[in-house]
């Protein structure tokens, strides 16, 4: 039993399937000798080794690997070869990874192995097309969820996920964990309506979110920041580089939603125009938070382009 190969030639002088590593092969020429003569590797006698992903992938080589055996790293290609063989990577084994939609879909049967498989932030999930979805359901490592210009629908799952809706009117479910929602300019619906009630159609609905979940919305230009955070029962109306929010009742049915005292959800309205800017036009965006009433913890937390808030229960 070998704990490495110092002498790479060893191999080629040993019958087919004679050979078990023990130990954890790291060095990168002796990697490349044991991929190269795989054949003389016993089924599954490999114990730990590193890989790159491309290695994983070359013939014959998944045989030769015990189960939680291999340390992938960054997996920069053969995304799909990685997901066949995901058993054979060790727990954390992954540090960063990158899958369309379709691909995390058809990893689902191998949801365990591939959530043990995952430091937190490790996987990233696009959709690939202009309208997809992404459900995370089952996953508590930390994942990055992304959706594309259409109207996406995104499940989170236990781990604090990052998730970013796109363009599009998009229904998103962010999970258990404590997690953070990205905006853009022009990722939700416009909002400039002046009464107590708005149609919602094109704009983004959230479940899920809860207090110490984060919200980052991001003005396009530089220093464009929001100067206050307001909440309101009675009105829907957006502030002048402010971001509102306001209680009251969404109805999935007639996609709308009415302020009012007792509602049990909120309407959070953001101004997308320049800092400054009170010309007329497109002015505010919104998002609805299903099941959510509250506010920013204490007000805005600028990042020169926008600001991240974190939700907090109402005050008052």
């Amino acid at each position: 039993q070998f704990k490495s190969v110092a002498d790479a030639s060893a191999l080629g002088k040993l019958s087919n399937g004679g050979v078990t590593l023990g130990g954890n092969v790291t060095d990168s020429a002796e990697v490349a000798a044991i991929v190269a003569d795989i054949n003389e590797i016993k089924d599954a006698g490999i114990s730990a080794i590193t890989l790159t992903a491309g290695q994983l992938a070359s013939n014959g080589v998944a045989a030769k690997l015990a189960n939680n055996a291999v340390t992938l790293g960054a997996v920069t290609s053969n995304e799909s070869d990685v997901i066949t063989h995901i058993a054979k990577v060790k727990a954390e084994g992954i540090s960063s990874m990158s899958l369309t939609d379709s691909q995390f879909s058809t990893a689902a049967s191998s949801k365990t192995d591939l959530n043990a498989a995952l430091t937190d932030n490790a996987l990233t999930v696009t959709v690939a097309g202009a309208t997809g979805a992404i459900d995370a359901t089952g996953y508590t490592k930390a994942l990055k969820l992304n959706g594309a210009s259409g109207n996406d629908v995104l499940t989170g799952g236990g781990g604090n996920d990052i998730i970013t809706g796109g363009a599009g009117a998009d229904s998103i479910n962010v999970g258990t964990g404590t997690d953070w929602v990205v905006l853009r300019d022009n990722d939700s619906g416009a909002n400039n309506a002046t009464g107590s009630s708005v149609s919602t159609n094109g704009m983004d609905i959230y479940t899920g979110l809860g207090v110490g979940d984060k919200l980052e919305i991001y003005r396009s230009v530089t220093w464009n920041f929001f100067s206050s955070v307001a909440t309101s029962t009675s009105s829907v109306a957006g502030q002048n580089d402010a971001i509102v929010f306001t209680r009251g009742t969404y109805n999935s049915s007639e996609n709308s939603f009415t302020a009012g005292a007792s509602g049990a959800d909120s309407l959070v309205t953001y101004d997308v125009l320049m800092w400054g800017d009170s010309s007329t036009g497109v002015d505010y965006e919104a998002i609805v938070l299903v099941g959510f009433v509250g506010q920013s913890d204490v007000g805005i937390s600028s990042s020169g382009r926008g600001a991240t808030v974190t939700l907090s229960e109402l005050v008052g």
